[in-house]
């Protein structure tokens, strides 16, 4: 079975300084983004395309997709979100073991 992923952010830590990243993030001319997996075309004359994920701000995925068709996709990546969220937390406190994942 293969199962959906995908994320979002506020901002890319790549690129702040350390200064940025040990203060508060700025909540205004913040870019909204959110990681898409698909397939992609390179360029216009692209025909093959490449499967993969890419950070996609929010303005974009509007324009390219319309409000409507953006804001359903969403809608159920939040609901899968929350789902996954509340799976994972009633897990964490099932389980007695030290080990953590990830990082």
């Amino acid at each position: 079975m293969l199962t959906a992923r995908a994320a979002h952010r506020y901002c890319n830590i790549a690129d702040m300084t350390p200064e940025q990243r040990g203060n508060r993030i700025a909540i205004f001319g913040v870019v909204l983004e959110y990681c898409v997996h698909g397939e992609w075309l390179m360029s216009e004359t692209d025909e093959n395309g490449r499967w993969g994920a890419w950070w996609v701000p929010l303005r974009k995925m509007v324009k390219d997709c319309g409000k409507e068709a953006v804001e359903e996709k969403l809608d159920a990546f939040e609901a899968d979100v929350a789902e996954e969220k509340a799976t994972a937390m009633a897990a964490a406190m099932a389980d007695d073991s030290s080990d953590e994942e990830g990082g």
